[in-house]
């Protein structure tokens, strides 16, 4: 009993705070720069870097630094029409402004225990901390792999009060200089949904704001894959693999120096495997598409739809892998 108090206690502190955070005219500033921007995950980073910096800091000078930090992006990113290197830039200088106020000690202590700014509650009386490790066998506590990197150790999320929502994650990620510019995505398993392997595996990607449901995530570095990517479902016999794959926009930039003229010419003129089969999840009928080209018309960006099935190559001088396009290895 206890304990259902006490999460009783955390969900109240919570609620109050978000109410107090919807009354102030810096998040209506930040939804319309959240609407303004193509790039969902690093504008998400942003507007809840800048919330956690004002509930912490409320009597601090750096509040009207803050605000101006806002305003200026908003300005800069309603001037340049949605264009998403523009407004790359522009959250990502004014993420280094943000961090440039951010005074570490002091910062790391009040962002771990600012529940309530008003209020001695009981998350507050027991010293909760925003960083205390989950412990490994614990059941339903949410594991992170690191996509394109399957051989790395998953991360244990934190538990805490403040890690209830995926922007939470995301933001976590970024403070504590983890991943740099992180996007996440949901692991699910449905073969109505990924009908070529047993398990049905796939992969969906996560709306920041979406109160956390899942245990099993994958995240993204945003800064080494290029701008528009897909998650391609690698299938080598034993695993099966999430990877991005970097996919140019049609019309604008060519995937290669020289036109590789299909997926299958692309992917292995750089991976160490080769590819046996390539599928999209919804078009079945549509059969292989290892003949087509590579663009975001054929391949939509921030989707995970295709299926690679793959085996090691054998023939002698097979090139080594790009290293900003390494592919899964059996």
């Amino acid at each position: 009993m206890p304990q259902l108090g006490f999460a009783r206690l955390k969900a109240k502190a919570k609620s109050k705070a978000l109410e107090r955070w919807q009354e102030n005219p810096i998040y209506i500033e930040l939804n319309q720069i959240k609407k303004a921007v193509p790039n969902a995950s690093l504008a998400y980073l942003f507007a809840e870097t800048v919330r956690r910096m004002i509930e912490t800091r409320r009597q601090s000078q750096d509040l009207d630094q803050i605000k101006d930090i806002v305003r200026d992006v908003k300005e800069r990113v309603g001037a340049v029409n949605g264009d998403f290197e523009q407004c790359r830039d522009s959250l990502q200088d004014a993420m280094t402004r943000l961090r440039g106020l951010l005074d570490s000690k002091k910062s790391v202590k009040l962002l771990s225990e600012a529940v309530s700014a008003d209020e001695e509650d009981e998350n507050r009386r027991q010293n909760v901390q925003l960083d205390s490790l989950a412990s490994p066998d614990a059941d339903g506590k949410v594991q992170i792999f690191f996509m394109g990197d399957p051989d790395r150790e998953p991360y244990l999320l934190p538990q805490g009060p403040l890690m209830t929502t995926y922007n939470d994650i995301i933001w976590h990620f970024y403070f504590n200089k983890i991943v740099e510019a992180p996007e996440l995505w949901i692991r699910r398993e449905d073969r109505k949904v990924q009908p070529f392997t047993a398990s049905g595996r796939h992969w969906v990607i996560v709306t920041g704001e979406n109160t956390i449901d899942e245990t099993v995530l994958d995240i993204v570095e945003m800064a080494s894959v290029p701008r528009c990517y897909i998650v391609a479902l690698v299938d080598n016999g034993e695993r099966e693999i999430p990877f991005p794959i970097g996919v140019p926009i049609f019309g604008l930039e060519p995937c290669c120096e020289e036109a590789c003229g299909s997926l299958r010419t692309h992917l292995e003129s750089s991976w160490k495997v080769r590819v046996e089969h390539a599928r999209l999840f919804r078009k079945q009928e549509f059969g292989s598409v290892l003949d087509a080209l590579l663009n975001s018309i054929n391949f939509p960006p921030r989707r995970n739809e295709l299926y690679l099935k793959v085996v090691q190559r054998t023939e002698e001088g097979a090139s080594d892998a790009a290293a900003t396009n390494e592919a899964p290895e059996q």
